[in-house]
């Protein structure tokens, strides 16, 4: 389980332990699991408010929705397998790992 979905499992089991219910981990877990898949596509509004300022929106269009998408991968992958890749296109357009 990743830190994120140990995050969320713990807090939905609290949630639910504050109403007088009882999971086991199991259950928390998967919970947990599919409200951070839930959350996998970011909605417009969030989109537009991760752009940065000033940024040329002819290239800079999405790529908070790339890096949300990486971030929530990475949220859900196996602890061994946390590797992911997030594009870094530069002010003057060209695709980089430094600008």
């Amino acid at each position: 389980m990743t830190d994120m979905v140990e995050r969320v499992a713990k807090e939905i089991t609290e949630a639910f332990e504050r109403e007088g219910r009882v999971f086991d981990d199991g259950q928390a877990e998967t919970l947990a699991r599919a409200a951070i898949e839930a959350m996998r596509e970011p909605t417009e509004a969030m989109t537009k408010a991760g752009d940065l300022p000033g940024w040329d929106d002819s290239v800079s269009v999405g790529l908070s929705g790339e890096v949300w998408n990486a971030m929530i991968d990475a949220a859900l992958a196996p602890p061994r397998s946390r590797r992911y890749t997030v594009r870094v296109w530069c002010s003057n357009g060209a695709y980089s790992g430094f600008c």
